[in-house]
C-alpha cells in the first residue's frame, strides 16, 4: 500500500507541470510547535517563525539541502506545498522524513494537531 501510494505522488509530483522533482525522502512527517521552538535559532540562523512556510530535515541532508524549495506531499491525500529547507534535527532516528511548523503541518495534512503525524514525500523542487 505504501508503494503504491508514494507511486501515485511520484505520478502527480511529475504531471503537475514545467517543474521538476527529485526525490529525497520519504515517511512520517511530523510538526513542531512554540511551546518548545518560539524564540529559538534555527540551523540556518533566523528566528522560528510558526507560520513560515519551511521544513526540518535530517542533521545529514543539511550540507546539500540548506535552503532549497522542496515541495512536500502527504502521500495520504494528495496535499502539497512548497517549502524552503531552514532547520535539521536528528529526525530519521525516529522514522522523520521532516518536521514542519504547526500552521503548516495543519495545512498539509488536514488533521487535528492531536494526530501529530501523516505519510509524505520530501522532494527537490526546480521551477523549469
Amino acid at each position: 500500500m505504501k508503494l503504491i501510494a508514494l507511486l501515485a505522488a511520484l505520478v502527480i509530483a511529475t504531471a503537475s507541470g514545467n517543474e521538476s522533482c527529485q526525490p529525497i525522502a520519504w515517511g512520517k512527517i511530523t510538526y513542531y510547535d512554540c511551546s518548545s521552538h518560539c524564540g529559538k535559532i534555527t540551523r540556518s540562523g533566523e528566528p522560528y517563525d510558526p507560520a513560515s512556510f519551511t521544513i526540518a530535515v535530517d542533521d545529514d541532508l543539511w550540507e546539500e539541502w540548506a535552503g532549497e524549495l522542496v515541495r512536500v506531499t502527504n502521500l495520504e491525500t494528495g496535499n502539497a506545498l512548497i517549502l524552503r529547507v531552514n532547520d535539521t534535527g536528528y529526525l530519521s532516528e525516529n522514522g522523520v522524513a521532516g518536521d514542519l511548523p504547526e500552521s503548516v503541518w495543519s495545512l498539509i495534512s488536514g488533521r487535528p494537531l492531536s494526530e501529530g503525524v501523516f505519510q509524505g514525500l520530501i522532494e527537490r523542487f526546480d521551477q523549469g
